[in-house]
């Protein structure tokens, strides 16, 4: 008779970075300048070409 398999929700956790150049009178309107330019579609690739993943995923048992 076949084993059942049980059914897991496995989570994985990830991590990125992205670098923006912006020009500011200071740090914190640099801050704020690189928060809306990171938003711009153009950055997009870079976030997911730097994504790492996380060493510990979570594992749960579910039911059917």
């Amino acid at each position: 008779m076949p084993k059942i398999k049980k059914k897991y929700a496995v989570t994985f956790y990830y991590h990125t970075c992205v670098t923006v150049e912006v020009k500011a009178n200071n740090e914190e309107e640099a801050l704020e300048n690189a928060e809306f330019e990171v938003g711009k579609k153009k950055y997009d690739a870079q976030i997911v070409h730097n994504v790492q993943c996380d060493a510990a995923p979570d594992v749960e048992e579910i039911e059917e």
